[in-house]
């Protein structure tokens, strides 16, 4: 059996299915608990559900207007097994599926290490594993209901499609790579927008490394097609639904473009385009200096502190290597002429630098970044195989992972004991009931599926933005559940003490009384609900 294949499927089976055997026992053996994260409580489990069931105009952005309307399918696998299975099994089960994000790494690792000798080619391999492992935000999200680990597998996946296109394939082979890894990326930002930042990553991996303008355009034009049809695939549903309904598909975001007239009366929200800009860099040197604030301790990208020493290794790597490259081409330094990048190398470090631009420019939160975190593994040990002799580089590329995962340091996004069920949510005899339940907070809507599917959810974070008579689709729920069934029982939700606003909300609609309270029994935090009445004497 010979380990000397250049395609992208011809890595010898037996390694691979070794691999594979030892991902999948580390991946359920790696069970530090069950996540409860904070995104998971306020829409992770909602979302799914309400794609589920049909929620969409039942309900009124019970996670709140900002978080509601993602798209929910990366998120109905979760809801899925957690809503049927016991925790441990479903660690399990989300751990080796995330498992899979090493098998594509070491599949990279092996295309673009090619014509390396095989025990040192195993060796570069092995190192690129190794520094991928020491990712804190795959550590912090493994097993866990984030979409970012899951979409990953498509991002990696597309990336090697794209390198089997630049491994010397024929050109109709080189066209359905192009077509098909671009549908993988597409794929990743239907399901979660913010892989947005891969796509400038596989229009620069379209231009480097090729020769001619002709090979360039029909890359180019292959990528769009790809890259439109996966996003089409995986969430123009979901956009059509959303133009349907608010006319925005991106809804609320955007605003500032499309005006959807259900925020038309919200002043505070029409015509805005709001995005998370807490952690963007002010200049162009903050956003350059990132990699080196992460060799320290630091919340700088992220809402806690995490520490991972790979990326400032990895950008000095490439400067070195790149003017290794200038030096060779321009045969100044003759010795090195058997060491330029391969077409595969130039262009997986094209991708990475201008997905990683676009990161900072457009978001610059951590989570968002875990493709390239995954994929600095393999980069890193380009970057060295480049710089230094085969033998010099395969060892120092397993001596860097060992120093990688000695170092990092992940962030703990919520973890409780794993036992029972993942919720255990028992509720109060006052909800068992249908009826029209207000929730006010985050981290509370994973409360609403246990409801009966009769009941009606509304959301009041941001109660300020929701008075009666405003006309948008929060305010007409709300009224049409009142009309409907007078004698409906109205109740709240909360988890901290009820808002001055979120009264003054309740009582436009003529609810001005807050009755009796009851806690709601969950493992994920302290809930309460409380009856709301019409009436004074409500408690009574």
């Amino acid at each position: 059996m010979t380990l000397q294949g250049q395609g992208l499927i011809r890595v010898p089976k037996l390694v691979l299915g070794a691999f594979g055997v030892v991902a999948l026992v580390l991946s359920g053996v790696h069970q530090h608990g069950q996540d409860v994260n904070f995104d998971q409580l306020n829409y992770h489990f909602y979302s799914a559900y309400a794609l589920l069931y049909n929620r969409l105009t039942v309900d009124a952005a019970p996670a709140g207007l900002i978080h509601s309307y993602f798209n929910p399918l990366p998120y109905v696998p979760f809801y899925v097994f957690a809503g049927h299975l016991r925790p441990r099994l479903v660690i399990f089960l989300l751990g080796v599926w995330h498992g899979f994000n090493y098998w594509l790494v070491l599949l990279i690792a092996w295309q673009v290490s090619a014509g390396v000798p095989v025990r040192r080619r195993v060796a570069l391999c092995a190192g690129a594993v190794l520094i991928s492992l020491a990712s804190p935000m795959v550590l912090a999200e493994w097993a866990s209901s984030f979409a970012d680990i899951t979409t990953s597998l498509l991002v990696l996946g597309g990336v090697a499609a794209l390198l089997h296109a630049a491994s010397g394939v024929d050109e109709r082979r080189r066209d359905v790579s192009i077509f098909a890894g671009s549908c993988c990326v597409g794929l990743a930002i239907g399901l979660k927008l913010t892989n947005a930042i891969y796509a400038p990553g596989v229009v620069v991996f379209c231009l480097v490394g090729e020769a001619g303008w002709r090979a360039r355009v029909r890359g180019l034009l292959l990528a769009a097609a790809g890259g439109s049809a996966g996003a089409a695939g995986s969430g123009g549903f979901w956009f059509y639904r959303l133009w349907e309904l608010f006319r925005n598909p991106v809804f609320p975001y955007y605003d500032a473009v499309f005006r959807s007239p259900e925020l038309a009366r919200v002043p505070k929200l029409h015509g805005i385009s709001f995005f998370d800009r807490q952690f963007l860099p002010r200049t162009l040197w903050q956003g350059l200096a990132l990699p080196f604030r992460w060799i320290h301790m630091n919340a700088t990208t992220c809402e806690l502190p995490f520490r991972d020493m790979r990326f400032a290794l990895l950008f000095c790597l490439l400067i070195a290597a790149a003017l290794l490259a200038v030096a060779a081409n321009s045969g100044l330094i003759r010795d090195l002429q058997g060491r330029r990048p391969a077409a595969a190398q130039t262009k997986l470090a094209g991708f990475f630098v201008a997905s990683f631009a676009a990161w900072t420019y457009q978001f610059a939160i951590q989570r968002y970044l875990i493709g390239l975190e995954l994929l600095a593994g393999p980069l890193i040990v380009v970057a060295l195989a480049t710089l230094l002799p085969q033998r010099t580089a395969a060892i120092a590329a397993l001596c860097a992972g060992c120093v990688c995962i000695g170092t990092v340091l992940a962030p703990n996004f919520g973890r409780i004991k794993a036992r029972g069920s993942w919720y255990d949510v028992r509720l109060p005899a006052d909800l068992e009931k249908p009826g029209l339940v207000f929730l006010q907070g985050n981290e509370i809507s994973y409360i609403v599926p246990f409801l009966p599917q009769e009941s009606r959810a509304v959301g009041l974070t941001g109660a300020d933005a929701l008075r009666a008579g405003q006309g948008h689709f929060v305010d007409r729920v709300v009224r049409r559940a009142l009309a409907e069934q007078p004698a409906l029982p109205v109740s709240i939700i909360l988890n901290a003490p009820l808002l001055s606003a979120t009264r003054e909300t309740l009582a436009s609609y003529g609810l001005i009384d807050i009755g009796p309270c009851s806690p709601i029994s969950t493992r994920a935090g302290v809930v309460a609900s409380c009856r709301v009445c019409a009436r004074r004497g409500c408690s009574g």
